[in-house]
């Protein structure tokens, strides 16, 4: 708890407080509960009182509390998600916020001694705040996919998945917005097919034993079909299901390295190096909805991903997409940790 005087406004003599809460831990019966809570009671409180960059540019504060527990490869959690909009001019009033969001998820798991797997993903989500339509959300996706080697040197995995969203809206006096009960159903389909081909090469240091040189072109293509999803209420991304008809189109290089523990002499494997390239031809650009979207591409940005282990206890993350149409760097991140 920090409480903190404003000498601003001479006029302004009231208090103001911001609390933060984290919290990591098991309680009995092996459910996991975290907390990530921030709270301020005025939107400038950092404004006046943030002492970093994190802090004085920040425009909302977020509190998650969760509760999670797994049962083999099924997992449950339940968590509630409020968030504060600190940006001048914002009605928090008409924030969204997620009081409760339940998500029940069984893994990919393999069916007996088939090449197929299935899967399950679906949530249930409460839309709250004091002005503006409110409701409920369910969203159910059970997936099954296969892997299969032909040839013994491809690697084929197709997956298709149906999709089944459920909505309750309750009444908003400021929409004249009524009761409602809307659903909407969309299937996907999408297949990757990928190849490696590698070489070790054996090194005389008594550590480092040797190094595996790993190439692997794969290709993913992704089909949504077009749904009319206009009726459906919009609180979040996940209300807008966007239609696909697109290859991606990669190729990875990875660096394996094995070492020799001293103490025990038992092998060690640790990817030293990981290099992405990837970029996207979307099929309904450069067909149909040409003249639709006469903005768009039908090749996206180069997308470069590079991740370093140096050490066992080191990691950097390097990012970019680089447009090739404008010849221009669109976006670089670098993560260290």
């Amino acid at each position: 708890y920090v409480s903190a005087y404003d000498n601003s406004n001479q006029d302004d003599f009231s208090d103001r407080y911001a609390w933060r809460w984290d919290h990591l831990g098991t309680l009995p019966g092996g459910v996991r509960f975290s907390a990530d809570t921030e709270y301020v009671s005025e939107r400038d409180y950092f404004d006046d009182f943030g002492t970093v960059a994190e802090e004085y540019n920040k425009d909302e504060v977020e509190s998650t509390v969760a509760l999670s527990r797994t049962w083999g490869n099924l997992s449950l959690t339940s968590q509630l998600l409020y968030t504060k909009d600190l940006e001048w001019g914002a009605d928090n009033d008409q924030t969204l916020q997620r009081l409760p969001e339940i998500q029940l998820n069984y893994m990919r798991t393999r069916i007996g001694d088939t090449p197929l797997y299935a899967k399950f993903e679906s949530s249930g989500t409460y839309f709250w705040r004091r002005e503006g339509l409110t409701g409920t959300r369910f969203n159910i996706r059970p997936s099954l996919s296969a892997f299969f080697m032909p040839l013994g040197m491809l690697e084929l995995e197709p997956e298709v998945g149906y999709r089944q969203r459920i909505y309750s809206t309750s009444a908003d006096r400021y929409t004249l917005e009524e009761d409602g009960y809307e659903h909407a159903e969309n299937w996907d389909f999408s297949t990757r097919m990928a190849t490696r081909v590698s070489r070790v090469f054996e090194l005389a240091d008594s550590g480092l034993t040797k190094l595996q040189h790993s190439i692997e072109p794969e290709v993913t293509y992704y089909y949504t079909p077009r749904k009319d999803q206009d009726h459906l209420p919009y609180f979040d991304t996940e209300d807008r299901v966007e239609h696909q008809n697109k290859v991606e189109y990669a190729l990875v290089n990875r660096l394996t390295a094995k070492f020799e523990d001293e103490q025990s002499g038992s092998p060690l494997y640790r990817e030293l190096a990981y290099f992405k390239l990837s970029q996207e031809y979307d099929i309904w650009v450069s067909r149909k909805e040409r003249e639709e979207r006469y903005n768009y591409d039908r090749f996206s940005d180069i997308d470069a991903e590079l991740i370093l282990r140096p050490f066992s206890s080191w990691k950097l993350d390097f990012d970019s997409a680089y447009n090739p149409h404008e010849n221009k760097l669109e976006e670089f991140n670098a993560r260290t940790t």
